[in-house]
């Protein structure tokens, strides 16, 4: 994959979960102020379920992402994609009318979600790097999952902080050899679990 599509569709990840964060946090919002109002509960649920699609989608985190390929296909392309961020675009700009403190988190979910949309537009259509790229093309194709992350931030944390990482491995060691019990009790898991053990080392 091209570096520079590659970097687009971090960028792209990053400012669609900020997306969904900003879009839960004005429905909640709203569902707490216009309690009295159905209607109202009724909009901000559904744009509370939206946002935790799209963040659920973004995160891929477990068995996470098997079920939005199940049930969210669409997304797996990119018109499916862009399509949902035009739905929550309007979704949010749907919750607004309540008091002062739901119109101000409503604005702001739906301006970062209209931003998001014409950046996912503009990128898809006009940016050279997507040029080559189908609008029907799985845009997680080179996503790294949540536990891939974090194992490449301890892997990177590792590499610039040897000292720091010589010190935890001793503080292990010491650790282990002061309690055995905990120690043993470590060994019969690793034993008993070895997929795990194997997981955690891949």
């Amino acid at each position: 994959m091209d570096a520079d599509l590659e970097d687009l569709l971090k960028y792209n990840r990053y400012a669609n979960l900020c997306n969904a964060i900003c879009v839960i946090s004005a429905g909640v919002v709203g569902m707490i102020v216009s309690f009295s109002s159905f209607a109202a509960i009724f909009s901000c649920v559904y744009t509370i379920i939206f946002g935790c699609i799209l963040c659920c989608f973004e995160i891929r985190m477990g068995n996470i992402k098997k079920i939005c390929r199940k049930y969210f296909g669409f997304l797996f392309t990119h018109a499916g994609r862009l399509a949902f961020l035009f739905l929550l675009c309007t979704v949010s700009f749907g919750v607004m009318g309540g008091n002062n403190a739901q119109n101000v988190f409503s604005l702001i979910a739906a301006i970062f979600s209209l931003l998001n949309f014409i950046m996912s537009l503009w990128c898809l259509f006009c940016h050279p790097s997507f040029k080559d790229v189908s609008i029907w093309s799985d845009p997680t194709q080179g996503y790294l999952d949540a536990e891939q992350h974090a194992k490449a931030g301890v892997s990177n944390f590792v590499q610039n902080n040897p000292d720091l990482a010589q010190q935890a491995i001793n503080s292990g060691i010491n650790y282990a050899s002061q309690n055995p019990d905990v120690m043993k009790q470590g060994i019969k898991y690793a034993a008993n679990n070895p997929g795990v053990v194997q997981s955690a080392m891949a």
